[in-house]
């Protein structure tokens, strides 16, 4: 309920109507109770930030919202900024990786083989059939 409420808002959003919102989504915020909770919706937000790159200033200002606005996290370690952090620099790993196994797949494909792609580690690499 708490996230589909969230999703909903965030949808919502636009330059017009962030004033509003922004304070919906603050107050909402507000209100979760887990680390986990708040790393899901760090994540809603982020995922919408980077579905639509056009409002990125706007997302901007409400990410500064948020982070102002974070409840205490349990471990004290934990800030909507490192949770942010983090899950930037898991998209672009996980995109790094993407991008050299695709490439190693089109190497292989281009050589006319048909590549056994495993999974180990949850790494994805192709090496060429025996």
């Amino acid at each position: 309920m708490f996230f589909g409420k969230m999703r909903s808002l965030l949808n919502k959003l636009t330059l017009e109507k962030f004033d509003q919102l922004a304070e919906k989504l603050v107050n909402l915020f507000k209100s979760i109770d887990s680390q986990e909770s708040v790393q899901a919706a760090i994540e809603l937000v982020h995922n919408k930030a980077l579905s639509e790159p056009h409002f990125s200033a706007m997302y901007s200002d409400l990410s500064k919202r948020l982070n102002d606005n974070c409840p205490a996290l349990g471990d004290g370690k934990s800030t909507f900024r490192s949770i942010l952090l983090n899950q930037c620099q898991v998209r672009a790993y996980n995109f790094y990786w993407f991008a050299l196994v695709t490439s190693n797949c089109r190497r292989l494909f281009s050589r006319k083989k048909f590549p056994l792609i495993l999974m180990k580690n949850n790494r994805s690499s192709c090496v060429e059939e025996s």
